[in-house]
């Protein structure tokens, strides 16, 4: 039914579950409603609601569904699309995993195909009224009904074509999200024509340039196409298929008929790795966030993998023994090999910090990886989301024997960490080898402030390192360099005092200076893979994950093929996330970061443009349920808003222009108000402390609170007399003292709203002010849980001995 050399994309595709299905009507032809009767289609509803309602017999749908009454809602919708039974030849899509399915259809066919068992997921109903909700887990998938749902009819039904402008114009977050995946991951349309004005709508940004390559064609299922239809799938790079819905899938069902359940696809063999059977449902969730490291056989790349040019290390280049021994490397595993050897219940989580592109990625799996290969346990984080805390204590309860737990970008996952580490007090069955930014680290202090944490700090690479780097390179071919081809010690001492990154473009570019690179590459990109390439960097220096392809994609535009910016050919190039090839990141850290701090000095126009679109095509992806699941957006999210961090350094003049650009589509973000209060606060505290009550107003939570506080001390300078300054001093005190109560209310205290209230009340005292019964009491606890929790802080330290003097 598909052409031989589409096959085996089809079958990689469908069995990673990376197919999406789009279903109209048609999909539901051979299903009975509640009565037995055959399911409408959309031409015998509307012939029956003219009937029903004296309409002539050609008035469109739309206008017939307008003057049906409340009962004969009821009755012929909700009543004959809901309690349907699934027609037989639909029974195989249940055994096959798909990444979402969105339907025009308001019956509950779907959802009642996957009642009982001989299922491979869980089927998640969502109206086009419900709030965006992430897919995380690959055992449930969504069935999006994007008309309405007979049963969810309370929002109504979307037959006008009117309603449904309206409710796209209103930012759906299912609407725009099918129009952004739509262009580029591959689908499955069946039982709808494409000339169906919203499908139309949806397929406009499809092109031939935007579908991903390397994945499944997407395929439009038709029986009877005519020449429009062939027409429309080659301009929307639709292959088609001639049959019935059930007629393709029972080819599905005869060609492959031995797909991966959920579990098969994650969770590797375990029998041996648990002292008792931990629930499938329990494994299902801990694998979906942790990969088994697993040693596999060297297999020799005559061609020089991503690795070489730049990218993050896979596996499979750790297993090539791609990477240089590093002195660091040994230091690191002895530690460990120690720690197994007598499990300690108390220091058992090790960090490497470093500047960025110093190589600590590469530690972390070469370790992981030598220290698997000698029969150990090593875990690593995969998930770009929240780390599934309870599944991980549970299943690492029953361990056999003692766990390394590999996380990258360590203060991405530092909370859950903690917590892992709190369920496992007292037991020695894990140990965690992390690694992150030099400059994160306050985060993570802020966290593990009172759980130790050996540190080591892995710098630039010896002169002996660099020349195996070059060894690696010659023996590649990749070195152009006649006289260091010869010389390699000569070359080593060049690169001496380089990161082990900057040495590795260096070699790759002739050895020029990283500057004189970075400009050539630039020179020879053109706009839109700069502005593609700029998009990356920015997201990659907000969050590690990266930014997904399809949202690239929007921002890209249907005219560029994201093919053009994939791959060490290109003049900046991009590459794919380790742990999720669905996110695209810089091939080169040290480029990417190089290429940021150019743009944000030589072409603001460009960087306040990217900022605004990036913000702008995350944002059906972020609500409040995504920020507390930290999905890869919402945790993009919070950081591209950064003020002191991220925008300000790379916005300058422009940083308030992006704040009112991104407006209506975050306004409901406390996040937003909060950081747009700090970007002010020296130049307009009266605004700056309006919108810091304005993020409270949207959210009581400790960030906001904090940050009131905070202006309202920074305020105090501008009070017109000692009445109104204690009068502000008392909020303040009121806001940080409700930060401090509501974090305790959740088993973690971080610093910062000790350390604001603290400092804050020492300038206050030093000033002249003075403090009531009661806030003197309470500020005394709070240098007592301050010296306990933090007593290793410079500025809680400086802080408490100040107030001491004062009080």
């Amino acid at each position: 039914m598909l052409a031989k050399p589409l096959t085996k994309t089809f079958r990689d595709t469908l069995f990673a579950g990376k197919y999406n299905l789009l279903l109209g009507s048609g999909a539901s032809a051979n299903s009975r409603d509640r009565y037995g009767a055959l399911l409408r289609g959309t031409e015998e509803l509307r012939q029956d609601i003219c009937v029903l309602t004296g309409a002539r017999s050609d008035t469109s749908l739309p206008r017939a569904y307008s003057l049906l009454s409340s009962s004969q809602r009821q009755t012929e919708l909700v009543d004959r699309y809901s309690h349907c039974q699934p027609g037989r030849e639909l029974i195989p899509l249940r055994q096959y995993l798909w990444k979402r399915i969105f339907t025009f259809n308001i019956d509950d066919v779907v959802e009642n195909l996957y009642v009982g068992e001989n299922k491979v997921q869980e089927v998640q109903p969502i109206n086009f009224n419900s709030v965006f909700i992430p897919d995380t887990n690959v055992s449930e998938v969504q069935c999006i009904h994007l008309h309405g749902h007979a049963k969810q009819p309370e929002p109504g039904f979307v037959f006008s074509h009117n309603e449904y402008a309206r409710i796209l114009q209103g930012n759906n977050p299912w609407m725009l999200l099918l129009s952004e995946i739509l262009p580029s991951d591959s689908f499955i349309i069946a039982g709808t024509s494409l000339n169906e004005v919203d499908l139309e709508y949806y397929l406009t940004r499809r092109t031939s340039n935007t579908p991903r390559r390397g994945r499944g064609p997407s395929l439009l299922i038709e029986p009877s196409p005519d020449a429009a239809t062939r027409a429309d799938c080659e301009r929307y790079d639709l292959t088609l298929v001639e049959a019935e819905f059930g007629e393709f899938l029972a080819w599905v069902k005869r060609t492959f008929p031995n797909p991966p359940s959920a579990r098969k696809l994650i969770v590797p063999p375990v029998k041996e790795l648990f002292r008792s059977e931990v629930a499938p449902a329990t494994l299902l969730r801990f694998f979906n966030d942790f990969e088994l490291v697993t040693p596999k056989p060297t297999t020799e790349n005559t061609t020089p993998r991503p690795y070489m040019y730049g990218a993050e290390p896979t596996w499979s280049d750790i297993e090539e023994h791609l990477d240089v021994e590093r002195h660091e490397n040994q230091v690191v595993m002895n530690w460990f090999t120690n720690w197994l050897i007598q499990p300690s219940a108390d220091e058992r989580t090790l960090l490497i910090s470093g500047e960025p592109a110093t190589g600590k990625s590469t530690l972390l799996r070469r370790v992981g990886h030598d220290l698997a290969s000698l029969g150990h346990v090593i875990l690593h984080v995969r998930t770009l989301a929240k780390i599934d805390v309870r599944a991980a204590a549970q299943c690492l309860r029953q361990r056999t024997s003692p766990s390394i737990i590999l996380v990258d970008n360590f203060a991405d996952y530092v909370e859950q960490v903690r917590d892992l580490l709190d369920e496992t007090r007292g037991n020695t069955s894990v140990a965690i080898l992390g690694v992150e930014r030099g400059y994160r680290r306050e985060h993570i202090d802020v966290i593990m402030s009172d759980v130790p944490l050996i540190e080591r700090t892995l710098g630039d690479p010896i002169i002996d390192e660099i020349e195996q780097l070059l060894e690696k390179y010659r023996q590649a071919g990749l070195i152009a360099d006649r006289a260091l081809v010869q010389n390699l010690r000569q070359g080593a001492r060049t690169l001496l005092g380089e990161s082990m990154a900057i040495s590795v473009c260096r070699i790759l570019n002739d050895f020029r200076p990283l500057d004189r690179i970075v400009g050539s590459l630039w020179d020879a990109a053109t706009a839109v893979q700069r502005r593609v390439y700029v998009s990356c960097a920015l997201a990659h220096r907000c969050h590690s994950s990266g930014v997904r392809q399809s949202v690239m994609q929007m921002i890209a535009g249907s005219s560029y093929s994201m093919a053009d910016s994939l791959g060490p050919a290109r003049p900046l190039p991009l590459a794919f996330n380790s742990s999720d090839d669905d996110f695209l990141l810089p091939q080169s850290v040290v480029i990417g970061e190089r290429v940021l701090d150019r743009v944000a000095k030589q072409d603001p126009g460009l960087m306040i443009d990217v900022f605004t679109s990036l913000a702008q095509h995350i944002a059906p992806r972020v609500n409040r349920m995504a920020i507390r699941m930290r999905t890869p957006e919402a945790r993009l999210a919070g950081r591209l808003f950064d003020a002191d961090k991220i925008v300000r350094p790379l916005l300058r003049a422009y940083a308030e222009e992006f704040y009112i650009a991104a407006k209506d589509t975050w306004e409901w973000n406390s996040r937003y108000w909060e950081q747009r209060a700090l970007l002010i606060a020296d130049r307009d505290i009266r605004t700056a402390l309006q919108f810091a009550r304005h993020a409270v107003a949207i959210e009581v939570h400790p960030y906001p609170l904090t940050t009131l506080g905070k202006m309202l001390l920074k305020s105090l300078d501008s009070c017109a007399g000692d009445s109104e300054r204690a009068r502000v001093y008392g909020e303040a005190f009121s806001a940080l003292s409700q930060a401090i109560s509501v974090e305790s209310r959740h088993a973690r205290v971080t610093i910062h709203p000790f350390s604001t209230l603290l400092l804050g009340t020492s300038k206050f005292l030093e000033d002249g002010g003075n403090l009531t019964l009661e806030q003197h009491d309470a500020i005394r606890r709070y240098m007592d849980d301050a010296r306990f929790r933090y007593g290793e802080d410079l500025r809680v330290v400086e802080a408490v001995k100040r107030l001491d003097s004062l009080m």
